[in-house]
């Protein structure tokens, strides 16, 4: 395909903005790795799709990954990206040339993100600047990650429109987990990419690992703003995935199709998504949310963390509490989500525990079911 950027007369010194959705209460996490295959039937994971904000800051609005893109045509030289995010450790700036051969820090998934792009098509003479604005911090267990890199491309996506061509949200999805996987090294399951490309409510994927289809749904305002209100989440550490996919590999490196770890999980993500679909009950949702955190207990020792257990034991204590979802991949740090009976039991949990929350430095989030 040829992508000509320069054609307009009117590109140069645009702005380009995208949000994309984080992703909380993954069920049937682990049935996206490439491990999963060996159980020889259809792996499933159900997700639900976030902005986000800290906890009673009812001011602030709810926001997920924004991605703001400066661009210019250059008249002469080689251009350069420029990625700068709320971290300033993961700011780089890279030559287009270097993108395309692969000079660059490969363990930057921004720059690998960008290096995936059709440059030799784009051409080497754009200058672009990239800024990365995240709601929570980085390693937080909620497909931040892959929203940064999914941001990046759909903010891409943006400019390149403008010659009139562009990617479908399946094949950003793609690009972004290959950056992650094939260009940074790092074990991921697919459905943060999937999930983060549509940025819209529930999903359900079905995975013949890395081939991943989403079918979605939507519901009534009404009903999302029930669930938003029984849900908060509290980010407990940073946590490192891909340490945690390795450990969870190795487990099972000796395991066949009669997995016991992994058919555990066997029909809760299509529960999850049938639960929604027939607008069913915040309890009905935790029993199934419940199931998977004692799967992932199963699977390995270590995905539910001491963290993850002192907020779950705190929750238990706490009136209207349901269940626990640990999301993404568990271990250490990351975050858990709590399903309420009511928006009053959650801000009872939220009022009883800041202090303690607020010393272990553990922060608290809210969302809105996101649409973008």
């Amino acid at each position: 395909m040829h992508i000509s950027l320069s054609a307009p007369s009117d590109v140069s010194g645009m702005l380009y903005a995208s949000t994309t959705s984080l992703r909380v209460c993954d069920v049937g996490g682990w049935r996206d790795i490439e491990i999963a295959k060996r159980v020889g039937r259809p792996n499933h994971v159900f997700n639900i799709a976030v902005l986000s904000r800290r906890y009673g800051q009812a001011a602030s609005k709810f926001r997920g990954i924004d991605t703001l893109l400066a661009h210019k045509v250059r008249s002469n030289g080689y251009g350069v990206v420029e990625m700068i995010a709320d971290d300033e450790s993961f700011d780089r700036t890279v030559k287009i040339p270097d993108l395309v051969s692969g000079s660059y820090d490969n363990s930057s998934l921004l720059a690998a993100t960008m290096s995936m792009l059709p440059w030799s098509e784009l051409g080497d003479h754009h200058d672009i600047k990239m800024f990365t604005m995240s709601p929570v911090e980085p390693g937080a267990s909620m497909g931040t990650s892959g929203s940064v890199s999914v941001g990046q491309l759909r903010a891409m996506n943006k400019l390149i429109r403008v010659s009139g061509k562009g990617f479908t949200p399946d094949e950003i999805a793609d690009m972004a987990w290959r950056a992650a996987t094939e260009k940074v090294g790092m074990e991921a399951g697919t459905q943060d990419e999937w999930s983060a490309a549509y940025s819209d409510g529930f999903s359900l994927m079905e995975i013949d690992f890395p081939t991943t289809k989403r079918r979605g749904l939507v519901i009534d305002r009404e009903y999302e703003r029930t669930l938003e209100s029984c849900l908060i989440t509290v980010v407990v550490g940073q946590h490192d995935s891909s340490s945690m996919h390795k450990k969870v590999k190795e487990g099972l490196a000796d395991k066949g199709p009669d997995c016991e770890q992994l058919s555990a999980f066997d029909g809760l993500a299509r529960r999850a998504f049938d639960c929604i679909s027939q607008r069913g009950s915040v309890e009905e949702l935790g029993e199934i949310c419940w199931l998977n955190t004692r799967a992932q207990e199963g699977l390995h020792p270590e995905l539910v963390g001491p963290h993850h257990t002192v907020v779950i034991e705190w929750a238990q204590k706490s009136g209207g509490f349901i269940a626990p979802k640990i999301n993404g991949a568990g271990g250490v740090g990351g975050s858990v989500s709590l399903w309420f009976a009511s928006p009053e039991d959650v801000r009872r949990f939220f009022e009883s525990n800041k202090k303690e929350m607020a010393e272990l430095g553990f922060k608290c989030y809210e969302h809105q079911i996101a649409h973008c």
